[in-house]
């Protein structure tokens, strides 16, 4: 946050980094929902790519503009691992022995 010029909302839909696909500002859900509420954290320190900070500030953008509530990236980075986790077959496989 703080880069003169980057608002996240201002950029219009476009192929990413990765080829990973913006979405558009229509109403389509996002795959990551509404936010639970407050939950018990800890804190750590991660390095992003800057293409991947972006992304996630579009993220943030877009997730805000689908539900109402604003919202920054540090916010969202829990709740998409934790989502990406739970949907890893492997992972299951693993933690379920």
């Amino acid at each position: 946050h703080g880069e003169q010029g980057s608002d996240p909302a201002a950029v219009p839909a476009a192929v990413l980094s990765e080829g990973i696909i913006a979405m558009s500002t229509t109403t389509n859900k996002l795959r990551l929902g509404p936010l639970p509420t407050k939950t018990e954290t800890v804190k750590i320190t991660i390095a992003l790519t800057t293409a991947l900070k972006t992304d996630l500030e579009r993220y943030a953008a877009q997730h805000a503009q689908t539900y109402g509530e604003p919202i920054d990236a540090t916010t969202l980075i829990p709740h998409m691992l934790e989502a990406f986790m739970a949907r890893d077959r492997g992972f299951k496989k693993i933690t379920a022995k």
